[in-house]
């Protein structure tokens, strides 16, 4: 993960991030955060965003606007991009120590209603 850029700024504020390897994003979830330490924060529970079912080939950018937006393949130099869009109304990160957390579900349980 790269960071944000643009924090707190509407229509520019997003999440960058760049693949190593092939990987599956169905796996990953982008969370809210308080930051801690440079290396501990403790998730928030307002926002969350899934990646979808959508895999990308090592050295991908993947950036995640927090605005709204469609889904788009492009490049960003001669690199490949995906971008996404977290669809919120308002910015995530104009305070500096809400930062984005990136989790990788490794097992779910699915709950039932009785």
């Amino acid at each position: 993960m790269f960071g944000v850029y643009d924090p707190g700024t509407p229509n520019l504020e997003r999440v960058v991030l760049r693949a190593n390897l092939e990987v599956d994003l169905s796996s990953y979830f982008l969370v809210t955060g308080w930051q801690l330490t440079p290396d501990r924060a403790l998730p928030l529970n307002a926002d969350s965003f899934w990646f979808g079912k959508t895999s990308v080939l090592a050295g991908t950018w993947v950036v995640v606007y927090t605005g709204r937006g469609q889904q788009t393949f492009t490049t960003l130099g001669i690199e490949p991009c995906l971008v996404l869009h977290w669809n919120k109304p308002t910015v995530l990160f104009s305070v500096p120590q809400v930062i984005p957390v990136l989790i990788r579900a490794d097992s779910v349980a699915i709950g039932r209603r009785n």
